[in-house]
């Protein structure tokens, strides 16, 4: 960036014209500052910034010119979790997921949404308080100006709306920042939050000083915070070119800056308040200038010199040139430092003696931002504080353009330089035009030369949060005990009152006695209440020390009160001051001496502690002592006191014979006019017999003569009675001070009072130092909740301090145990704008609890299973896709192509936790989702730009006649869905109405996108038939644009049109095309339980029912038992099939296949009540003779009605099995070939495929005469090809070598035709071998083409080089071209071209064994033999079936109702074609239209009468009408109501009498109705019918939404039954019985079969061949994946007796399995996993090699070495890899005397177990560097067995124990520092911190074993990873000697020398503050040649199998799938 010429080359010197200031004042003194009243000052400081967590970090590092920036951004940091190499290097903060939330009293949940800018505020301005001396709950009217920028927590924790975060708004806001400060202190002034750019701090800090000038407040809170979590946000300096590597301000290489994080608070207050000054605000402004012309926004040169100009002229006096030193912004930019520093000299150089020193401090910490002006100051405090100004570091060369350094009147500061303690400016700039300046003022009150007390003894005393800080804090006022000024400061904040009303706010006490022998620091955890009760005890008079007090005199404040003593006592002669300085050894024997020192020493001490500002809640006085303690309590003056302990000591002394009555009197007598009686207060307790409330002479006559009693009579001094009540007085948690004399009374005290009690005394018999002890005793008080001021007997301190005094901010620390949120790359809406990272992952997860959130998912009901629905899928693409583009999904236009559900997810219904894992790649458009490493949908998924499809579309054309039709209701539509099997409810009820045919209907737009969709979707099923359960599987494209939809949508309605012709959905911006439905097949199970019917009979018309569940197959009554069924159709011929091929339609139907449309097609019968089985059959034609043909279904029959074109008369060289074989795969070869290709003999064809349709193909063109290539997929294949066409034996080859083998056969040029018959996906490969104009064919096997849009780019290649692709499907074909079809295949079989091919044979009762061999030979085919080869109708038994005769009339009484509906559409079902409906008056419905639209399109003729039948002739003409169709067949009244029994007998009167052909009279009522009915009936029985009624009962499901519904099996069996009256129970449509609470996995598995009895089953079956569907497997997989986990595929494929291996042993209990859900392995115990103990390693001696799970299928085996305390975590992921996997741990008798010695011992075994064939190695934690030695020793022996190795947690070089636990091998240590180091590291695996450790090892005796020790430690015997091992006491001191030898073999490893080419793999954590330096990749490129994949999981370290098992596993079942695809 350059500057116009005219600002580059214009003078910076004198000669400018802009004027400065003439003025010449003198300096602001100190004093003179000191007398104005609005002088504010910087009272306190802290900051967490770059590399330095407190003030004296940051103090140090500057000086000593210390790094401070971090290196380069890494994968490890813990604000991102991307790499991003484009970004800058970055001052980073430490811990900024700390935060002690208790000290705040902040709630856990509010405190995880804060912003981490916030919280670490909130501890640095505490901790500026406790600098600045402040206690803030002393304080009210206290502003709050906090500058920053954007909240970037705000920003990731809010932008996601699936991932709410409760309390974001006001945790993250940045405008409550201030506000929050506010209201955790409580404080009530001005909060103010700024933004400004870079000069945010500059704003706070001129309101505060504005606001402080004013008065507004009393105290200034200014800060500053600015943390970049989103590091991508910050590229801008790159972009703009401002990044550099290396801050270099004013520097000649200078080129921009490197950003930082910082913190900063500061205290503002006027002077008069203030306790410390760091420094004078002289004045500070701020300003927006004009910006410069780079494009910076930076102020112009100009502007700063006016700015800077027009400051210095507003002060009162001129100190311009006085300025000693100036921070400047400094930012590295050249052209920006420029201009502020020309700007500088032309102000502040002018009249100036001496050069102008500069610096930045930007250059140690970075550009902090909003923070920055507050981190320049901070820079100047400490530049005052220390006297030193520091260095600017990395400074070498002025840079030449900046002209001021060149001619010297500017000088940057290079080295550390002495300050005078002047004037200091700060200038700071900031985009768009900010411009501050500040100029502050040293503190020039320097230390006092002698403090009265610096060098007494004192008390200090402070609380704190953590025990360590506390310590450190009270060991550093130790270090300087004589500084009484940092006392005194520290002393302010010592008796800090709880702001937040936590009673843990600051759980530790601590005390020291400063200037003392050997000062100690105590610290004790503070637990007790808060307040505790002080009481104190005054005892009697003793035997007392010569030197007794002589000790204490050395307090000013005691040895004024014995002064003040003397001088009471001096009248009578009495020399107190020698007494007690001088007194002898024998001078307190005299009972007057002994008298008075007692009560004059206790006086001391009670102005002591008054000074102290110690309260009392009790006082006790003993004997003499009560004199003392009458002063305390205000009952008598210290003269009083005094002279009454004088006078009783006269008496005494003077009394003749001990007589007490005369002292008494003597003592009444002298003191008579001295004592004024004063009443007790509320803390005196009475120690007495007397009771008196005043304190009289007669008292003190009283308490001090028993005293006397019990001296003369030599008693041992104990306590009487009235004593023992007064100190049961005393409560539990008081602290009770016994002013004694040294006596020692103080345990007999110590005695009376509970255990609970703290008693201390203040003068112990004995004690050297009687100060020190007086301070030990309240230094215990302290501890024990006394508060009080230990400063108090000392001279007031005169604030402010001077300059100098050490910083306290740094010493306050803070319990940082917990972490906090913050956010991460992954929570931000852009991981960069779709620059850096080319994938997009994203993990969405929902807790399916009743009343959670994501509680309506379960609404979602398909087939009576909740399914994840399939627009979920849509949604979660898009929104990943929206994520990483940075937009808001609701903002942004997608189309979505080729979405493909591969299997439906199951929602689990107990509140468990369903995660899906959706992963993006833009750059190629497609995305996959998840769930549970299995791929359940896929597609690809583009975002639309400016030009956006039109998907808001006008309805289509609308003929009258359709204007007619009316409308099916919300309750109609979901009736009809429910019906289908879709039983949706809840939220995803949206469709208000629809057209009856489905082809239009209004959605509810509530704004949710996936209930939305799910509407759409719906009414895209409703032109499905009833009778079926469809299900979309695929969308060919999907459009959204939120635009358009917005605009489009009104009234929260929007209309929705179904194009069936085009197969799309659109509505408003939505459109849906490409609809795939698959349907699920409805398998019939005729009702054949019942008893009072026959249920086989012997029939000619069955077709063959294969039951999907685990039932033998059977023949069923089929409709062709009626020839009017058929109608008068002359293309149609009768047949009677004997043998029936199966083909794969048929296996998909009977195991219930996913994925593919089996909707029969063409213009054949189909029986509507199920899926007919079979195409092709053999067999016998109506004249007997033998036949070949197809159906479109229901071969597998005694009789099929085939079209006669599509039949074929069979050789007599064939047999009918052989036949069976050629029809359709003939039929198809010669329409594909000849009639589409146009095969002749001059043509080349490539046939693709081993099956019938890929040789029938081959048969085609061989007949053409053709060059013919043939492809096999497998060896066995090409020789079935070889059998049948020999001459072909050079032109067969495997497909793998397909297209060299063509290419070179054709001279490069391909074939003309490629005939392909196999899976659509492969067409890519076969695409390249058509040559240029040929054609390419492709058969589908299952007679559908698939939607797959993937084949595009098949096409385009195709259609450049003029090739056509052909998909040949025979379901939809020209008439005239099925007739030449058939006439071509007619020819080939006489013409002998067609041949029939080998087939296997199984009889119809192996059914179940055909299908499954089908499924697995795929390619073969499979006849089913169904009966003998003789002409003629087979005759079978088939199960009974109520078949209605097509030529009847059959009258449903009431049938246009709900359940009347539901009757005749069953009748359709079962036969009926001709139907009389009788309805009510009544308007008419759209369900009505739409039922008989859909009967008319099946053939059948529908009659609605509104006659009302109540009455005979009503009767008559019902009767009449339906005869006019037909004769009558029968007759179902349905309509029930009062009038029934009257309306049955009229119509029974008439049938009997005209209706003889009648077979049925049903009629239905409800529980209610009478019984008269039923009497009647039992007497009408008819020859041909009989009167039969069904009660119809309600389903017992309570709260069921859905729909009554008809059962159709059990109404069959109630009309079939032989009775006159039965119960039939309504069914709930769309539901299955559910699955009973707690329901284990058998139990699941019986249900879904529908066996009862498991071990009934051969073993063998798999669960498909069980008959479990997609849907069945689904569901089962829920229960499975809790034992073990497994692919849907590999589930399916299963067999039951490997299920049932895995199952546990007993199936009564659940509980095995509910817990093996709801915990982790790692906490189940011995007795709750006895089920699991097989595959536990045994800890014996012999089983080193362990087999860790049981996978049935062959794979290479994988080798996993462990540690044993880790073996819960190694079992959980070896149960989820699909391949054997076998532990190796160590055991008693393996070597472990080195890594190298254990690794040949395994080698050595492992060999043996393997034999020596190839396997994967994988290393956990300390197993890591084993497994590598393992591979470096085979390398040097040339064995190549390691085909991978994986690598957990550790290499040769580090291995990561926990998460604070690295292990290196570089590190040189000793033995017992090892073996330290090891059990530290083993603890810590059991939760137990690194300081707890060292505790634990310190209390070690140094003669014990510390393995013993440690094994017996009950944390160790009852941890959870133990416990659940069962293991003995010796077997847990085993597992410890191991760890803590492989922890010193890891210390001393040095790996065998060499180099591997093994591909080898690293799975870790994230690395933390101990991992910061280490490799990325552990130091394993120096052992291994190809290369380091490393893959790094979003955990701390020591916790990815713990925590990321499931990343683990996919990563390791990568690298067994691509083995197994290698081997």
């Amino acid at each position: 960036m350059t500057t116009p010429k005219s600002e580059v080359e214009e003078d910076d010197g004198a000669s400018s014209s802009t004027s400065s200031p003439q003025k010449s004042p003198s300096k602001m003194k100190w004093g003179e500052a000191e007398e104005l009243t609005d002088t504010v000052v910087i009272s306190g400081i802290s900051c967490r910034l770059p590399g330095c967590n407190n003030m004296a970090e940051f103090l140090n590092k500057l000086l000593k010119g210390e790094e401070m920036i971090s290196d380069k951004v890494s994968q490890d940091d813990q604000y991102d979790g991307v790499f991003i190499e484009e970004c800058p290097r970055w001052g980073r903060l430490d811990d900024v997921d700390k935060f002690d939330a208790q000290f705040f009293g902040i709630p856990e949940e509010r405190a995880r949404v804060m912003d981490p800018q916030l919280r670490i505020l909130l501890e640095v301005v505490m901790e500026a308080l406790v600098d600045a001396g402040l206690d803030p709950s002393c304080l009210a009217r206290v502003g709050v100006y906090v500058g920053t920028g954007d909240s970037q927590a705000w920003e990731a924790w809010s932008s996601d709306p699936d991932k709410p975060r409760p309390g974001v708004r006001t945790g993250c806001a940045k405008h409550m920042m201030a506000n929050t400060v506010s209201e955790v202190f409580h404080w009530t002034g001005p909060s103010l939050t700024l933004q400004g750019s870079d000069a945010a701090g500059c704003l706070a800090l001129e309101q505060a000083y504005s606001s402080l000038r004013q008065g507004d407040v009393e105290c200034a809170v200014v800060a500053g915070a600015s943390i970049a979590f989103k590091m991508a946000a910050n590229m801008w300096m790159t972009e703009h070119g401002l990044g550099s590597d290396m801050p270099k301000p004013f520097d000649k290489s200078a080129s921009g800056f490197i950003g930082g994080d910082g913190v900063v608070a500061m205290v503002l207050q006027c002077h008069e308040t203030a306790k410390r000054v760091h420094a004078i605000i002289v004045n500070t402004e701020t300003q927006v200038s004009r910006p410069d012309e780079t494009g910076l926004c930076y102020p112009s040169l100009q502007s700063q010199q006016q700015f800077l100009s027009d400051f210095y002229v507003s002060l009162d006096e001129d100190v311009h040139d006085e300025v000693e030193y100036v921070e400047a912004h400094g930012l590295g930019i050249p052209d920006v430092d420029r201009d502020e520093v020309g700007a500088l000299a032309r102000v502040l150089c002018q009249d100036r003696a001496g050069q102008l020193q500069i610096g930045s401090v930007k250059a140690s910490t970075g550009h902090t931002l909003s923070v920055s002006v507050l981190v320049s100051i901070a820079k100047i405090l400490v530049a005052m504080g220390s006297g030193m100004i520091p260095a600017n570091t990395e400074f070498a060369e002025n840079n030449p353009k900046i002209s001021p350094l060149r001619d010297g009147r500017v000088k940057i500061v290079k080295e550390n330089t002495r300050m005078h303690h002047g004037y200091c400016a700060v200038n700071s700039l900031g985009m768009g035009g900010y411009h501050s300046h500040t100029l502050l003022l040293a503190n020039e009150k320097t230390r006092a030369l002698h403090y009265m007390a610096s060098h007494s003894a004192r008390l200090c005393v402070y609380q704190g949060v953590t025990e360590e800080g506390l310590h450190k804090l009270l060991q550093f006022m130790c270090n300087h005990c004589d500084d009484f000024e940092l006392h005194s400061l520290l002393n302010e904040t010592s008796q800090l009152e709880l702001t937040s009303g936590q009673s843990g706010q600051y759980p530790y006490r601590g005390y020291c006695v400063l200037n003392s022998g050997a000062p100690e620091v105590h610290v004790k955890c503070f637990s007790a209440p808060l307040h505790h009760p002080l009481w104190l005890v005054f005892s009697g008079v003793g035997s007392m020390s010569p030197a007794l007090g002589r000790s204490l005199l050395g307090l000013d404040l005691f040895h004024q009160s014995v002064l003040e003593s003397g001088e009471v006592l001096k009248q009578y002669d009495f020399n107190l001051h020698c007494l007690l300085t001088e007194g002898g050894d024998n001078a307190f024997e005299v009972i007057l001496n002994r008298q008075v020192a007692l009560t004059v020493i206790q006086i001391g001490f009670v102005s002591l502690l008054r000074e102290m500002e110690i309260v009392v809640d009790g006082l006790l006085g003993l004997g003499s002592g009560q004199l003392a303690c009458c002063y305390m309590d205000g009952s008598l003056t210290a003269r009083e006191a005094i002279l009454a302990a004088y006078w009783w000591g006269h008496a005494l002394e003077n009394c003749k014979n001990k007589d007490l009555k005369a002292a008494a009197e003597a003592f009444r007598r002298n003191m008579k006019g001295i004592i004024q009686p004063k009443s007790f207060s509320k803390c005196w307790v009475h120690t007495s017999q007397s009771k008196a409330e005043t304190c009289t002479i007669d008292y003190l006559v009283e308490i001090m003569s028993c005293e006397a009693k019990r001296e003369q009579a030599k008693e041992v001094p104990s306590h009487d009675e009235h004593q023992l009540e007064a100190f049961k007085q005393v409560p539990r948690h008081a602290i009770v001070i016994e002013v004694a004399t040294g006596q020692g009374t103080s345990k007999k005290i110590q005695e009376l009072l509970d255990n609970q009690v703290t008693a201390v005394s203040l003068m112990e018999k004995g004690s050297d130092d009687e100060v020190e002890n007086f301070f030990e005793s309240l230094g215990q008080c302290y501890l024990a909740g006394l508060q009080f001021n230990p400063l108090g007997i000392f001279p007031p301190m005169e604030y402010p301090v001077s300059r100098g005094v050490p910083l306290l901010s740094p010493f306050f620390t803070w319990d940082h145990a917990h972490s906090w949120d913050v956010p991460h790359q992954e929570d931000f809406l852009t991981g960069g704008h779709g620059q850096f990272s080319q994938t997009s992952f994203q993990m969405y997860s929902y807790t399916l609890n009743t009343d959670g959130k994501y509680s309506h998912l379960l609404d979602h009901v398909i087939s009576g299973r909740p399914v994840f629905p399939l627009a979920g899928h849509i949604l979660l693409a898009w929104k990943c896709l929206a994520r990483y583009h940075g937009e808001l999904f609701e903002q942004m236009a997608v189309q979505l192509e080729g979405v493909q559900v591969h299997r439906p997810v199951i929602l689990p219904d107990n509140g468990a936790l369903l995660s899906m894992h959706v992963r993006v790649i833009p750059l190629v458009g497609e995305f996959e989702i998840t769930e549970g490493q299995e791929l359940v949908c896929s597609g690809r998924i583009t975002r639309l730009g400016k030009s956006l499809p039109d998907t808001c579309l006008d309805a289509p054309p609308t003929s009258p006649l359709r204007k007619l039709e009316i409308h099916l209701t919300q309750e109609e539509v979901y009736r009809e869905l429910c019906l289908m099997g879709h039983n949706y409810s809840g939220k995803f009820q949206v469709v208000t109405q629809a057209d009856n045919n489905g082809e239009s209907g209004q959605v509810t737009w509530t704004g949710d996108w996936l209930t939305f969709m799910t509407g759409m979707i719906q009414l895209s099923l409703l032109g499905e038939p009833v009778h079926r359960s469809p299900h979309i599987t695929r969308l060919g494209q999907v459009s959204i644009n939120p635009a358009v939809h917005r605009d489009g949508v009104e009234s929260g309605v929007a209309l929705v049109h179904v194009n069936r012709g085009c197969n799309s959905v659109t509505s408003g911006g939505v459109k849906l095309e490409g609809v795939v439905t698959v349907v699920e097949p409805v398998c019939v199970e005729p009702a054949i339980d019942c008893k009072d019917f026959k249920a086989v009979h012997v029939t000619k018309s069955a077709y063959l029912a294969i039951p999907r569940k685990a039932s033998n197959p059977r023949w069923v009554s089929s409709l062709l038992t009626y020839p009017s069924y058929l109608g008068n159709s002359e293309d149609h011929v009768l047949c009677y099939p004997r043998f029936c091929t199966i083909g794969e339609n048929d296996v998909a139907i009977v195991r219930g296949g996913w994925g593919r449309n089996m909707n029969p097609q063409g213009r054949g019968l189909v029986d509507w009540e199920g899926q007919g089985l079979g195409k092709m059959f053999s067999g016998y034609d109506n004249s007997g003779k033998r036949v070949i043909g197809f159906v479109p279904t229901g071969a597998m029959a005694t009789k099929v009605y085939a079209e006669k074109v599509h039949q074929w008369r069979v050789l007599d060289s064939w047999s009918l099995q052989e036949a069976s074989t050629v029809p359709l795969p003939y039929f198809q070869a010669y329409h594909a070939l000849v009639q589409r290709a146009g095969i002749d003999k001059n043509k080349s064809v490539l046939v693709v495929g081993s099956g019938a349709e890929g040789r029938a193909g081959v048969a085609v063109a061989m007949q053409y005469a053709c060059s013919v290539y043939v492809a096999a997929e497998t060896d066995k294949h090409k020789i079935m090809l070889l059998e049948d066409f020999q001459d072909l034996k050079d032109w067969t080859f495997l497909k793998q070598d397909m297209h060299g083998e063509v290419l070179r056969r054709t001279n490069g040029q391909g074939v003309d035709i490629v005939f392909h018959c196999g899976e659509p996906g492969s067409l890519q490969t076969v695409c390249p071998l058509v040559r240029d104009g040929g054609s390419l064919m492709q058969c589908h096997t299952t007679g559908n083409v698939p939607a797959d849009e993937g084949q595009g780019t098949v096409l385009i290649s195709l259609l450049q080089r003029n090739c056509r692709l052909c998909h040949i499907s025979i379901d939809r074909l020209d008439r005239e071209i099925e007739h030449h079809a058939a006439l071509l295949l007619a020819e080939g079989i006489d013409s002998g071209a067609v041949r029939p091919f080998s087939s296997k044979l199984f009889e119809v009762d192996k059914v179940h064994q055909a299908i499954s061999y089908k499924e697995a030979h795929p390619s073969d085919s499979v006849v089913l033999k169904l009966g003998e080869s003789k002409p003629g109708p087979l005759e079978v038994e088939a199960v009974t079936r109520l078949l209605l005769a097509p030529h009847k009339v059959y009258v449903v009484l009431g049938g246009l109702g709900e359940l009347g509906l539901q009757l005749a559409h069953w009748l359709v079902q079962r036969g009926a074609r001709k139907l009389l409906l009788t309805a009510d008056s009544g308007k008419e419905t759209g369900y009505e239209q739409r039922k008989l639209r859909e009967w008319k399109k099946m053939g059948v003729t529908v009659m609605v009468s509104e006659r009302i039948t109540g009455t005979q002739f009503c009767a008559v003409v019902l009767i009449t009408d339906a005869k006019k169709l037909g004769p009558v067949g029968g007759i179902f009244d349905i309509k029930m109501g009062e009038d029934c029994y009257s309306r049955v007998k009229n119509l029974e009167t008439v049938v009997r009498d005209t209706c003889r052909s009648i077979n049925w009279f049903i009629v239905f009522r409800r529980d209610s109705q009478s019984t008269e009915l039923l009497e009647w009936c039992e007497g009408k029985i008819d020859e041909n019918y009989k009167v039969q009624v069904i009660k119809l009962v309600d389903h017992q499901q309570i709260g069921c939404p859905s729909p009554w519904r008809l059962p159709p099996n059990d109404l069959e069996a109630a009309m079939l039954q032989d009775c006159t009256e039965c119960d039939l129970c309504l069914d709930a449509g769309g539901t299955q019985e559910r699955k009973a609470k707690n329901e284990t996995t058998l139990e699941c598995l019986c249900r879904l079969s529908g066996v009862l009895d498991m071990s009934s089953l051969e073993g063998s079956l798999s669960l498909n061949q069980l008959g479990l569907d997609i849907l069945d497997i689904a569901e089962l997989k829920l229960h499975v994946d809790k034992l073990a986990w497994f692919t849907s595929q590999e589930l399916k494929h299963m067999k039951v007796e490997e299920l049932l291996d895995l199952l546990p042993e007993s199936t009564d209990d659940k509980k095995s399995e509910e817990e093996t859900e709801n915990h982790s392995m790692a906490d189940l115990t011995d007795s709750d996993n006895k089920k699991l103990r097989p595959l536990l390693p045994s800890f014996s001696d012999q089983q080193m090699i362990v087999k860790l799970n049981s996978w049935p299928q062959p794979a290479m085996p994988v080798y996993i070495i462990y540690n044993d305390e880790t073996v819960w975590e190694v079992l959980e992921l070896a149960r989820m890899v699909k391949a054997p996997v076998y532990g190796l741990h160590v055991t008693a008798d393996t070597p472990t005397m080195s890594v190298n010695a254990l690794a040949g011992y395994f080698l050595q075994n492992l060999c043996l177990n393997n034999n020596c064939e190839p396997f994967i190695l994988i290393g956990h934690k300390f197993g890591c560097p084993v497994a590598i030695e393992m591979t470096l020793q085979l390398d040097t022996d040339d064995l190549d067995l390691v085909k991978q190795l994986i690598c957990l947690e550790g290499s040769q070089m580090y291995v990561m124990a926990g998460e604070n636990d690295c292990v290196s091998s570089k590190g040189e240590y000793d033995k017992d520092e090892m073996e330290e180091m090891a059990l530290i590291s083993f603890l810590q695996s059991f939760d137990v911190t690194s300081e707890e450790a060292l505790e634990v090892l310190e209390n070690f005796d140094d003669d014990d074993d510390n393995i013993s020790t440690l094994s017996k430690m009950a944390e160790v015997k009852q941890s959870p990873r133990l416990v659940s091992l069962g293991l003995t006491s010796p077997q847990v001191r085993e597992v410890i000697t191991r760890y803590v030898q492989q922890y010193m073999n890891v210390c001393t490893f040095r790996p065998t020398a060499g180099t591997v080419k093994a591909p080898v793999t690293l799975i870790r954590g994230r690395q933390n503050q101990k991992g910061s330096k280490m490799p990325g990749d552990y130091g394993l490129s120096k052992v291994y040649e190809g290369g380091v994949a490393v893959h790094i999981l979003n955990t701390p370290h020591g916790t990815v199998l713990q925590k990321m098992a499931d990343e683990v596993m996919a990563t390791i079942n990568a690298t067994v799938e691509k083995a197994k695809t290698a081997g």
